[in-house]
């Protein structure tokens, strides 16, 4: 089974006002307790005065999983509070994407990759590193 573990990090407003915002998308072959192969990752960055809500977060990790190479067939996997507990059916929607809470071991383990990935980032952004975006909307 193909999946993209996802995490944004950056949620809350730093000092200055602004949202430093990171989505990471990390994409895998697992099954229900292995993850066999990282096919690829990706970073989306984005820096706003506006707080985030469903719709923009659903916007900026549809922007990582452009810039990812992944099969046909896969389905997006996030922790609940991600997008605010929102239904699964929802989310999948507005991602235009099959979409779930993860649940398996597996699962887990790819969403903590992302949320590594994510954070990791966020703090390089916090102490001052300079991040450019690809024409796919990923890191260049």
């Amino acid at each position: 089974m193909n999946i993209v573990g996802v995490d944004v990090s950056g949620r809350h407003a730093e000092e200055d006002g602004h949202y430093n915002r990171i989505t990471a998308c990390v994409s895998a072959e697992v099954d229900g307790f292995n993850v066999f192969t990282v096919r690829d990752v990706n970073v989306f960055v984005v820096c706003t005065r506006e707080p985030p809500n469903l719709r923009t977060l659903t916007e900026e990790v549809s922007r990582a999983l452009n810039g990812l190479d992944k099969d046909d067939e896969y389905m997006v996997v996030a922790e609940p509070g991600e997008f605010f507990g929102e239904p699964e059916w929802r989310v999948s929607a507005l991602l235009g994407a099959p979409f779930k809470y993860a649940e398996t071991v597996a699962e887990r383990e790819v969403v903590e990759m992302a949320h590594k990935l994510a954070y990791g980032v966020y703090r390089g952004v916090k102490m001052g590193l300079k991040v450019a975006q690809s024409p796919s909307g990923g890191l260049g």
